[in-house]
């Protein structure tokens, strides 16, 4: 019975130590974690003080849609940036285009320079903002426009 006992002791003390590291891990990811996610909210913060939006704000179903627009001929031309991409995304190919159109690029909704609020119901802004770009567009330029690589 004695034997029985000191091997369920030494048991429970491996299984203590193994339980001890196992925590000490989970607390050292949940640490850096915490610490990744903190220095991510600190860094964006300087950098929206830091670097003003190159295009103008527009109003999108109570969120404020970035948008920048060039060129003057017709059609509009509206790109769209990749799932993870902003209007820079653009950048070099915007200018080349605004020579034979309108072109405008914009803001995905948790890339660039973003409404906040609009991350809650991003479906909705996704939809939402497409929209709001061709009315606009048609109201103020008076003519359609043209989604490259939407059918």
């Amino acid at each position: 019975m004695k034997s029985f006992l000191k091997k369920l002791q030494a048991q429970y003390r491996r299984n203590c130590h193994l339980t001890s590291l196992a925590g000490c891990v989970l607390g050292v990811v949940f640490l850096l974690t915490g610490t990744g996610i903190l220095y991510q909210a600190l860094a964006s913060a300087r950098d929206r003080r830091r670097y003003a939006a190159p295009g103008k704000f527009v109003g999108v179903g109570g969120h404020r849609l970035h948008v920048l627009c060039s060129g003057e001929e017709s059609p509009t031309v509206i790109l769209d940036a990749g799932l993870s991409g902003s209007l820079l995304d653009w950048s070099l190919i915007q200018p080349e285009v605004s020579t034979f159109a309108r072109i405008c690029s914009y803001d995905r909704a948790s890339c660039g320079w973003r409404d906040e609020g609009c991350l809650n119901n991003f479906h909705i802004y996704f939809v939402l903002s497409k929209r709001a770009l061709a009315h606009m567009c048609q109201r103020s330029f008076g003519e359609q426009t043209l989604f490259p690589g939407l059918c």
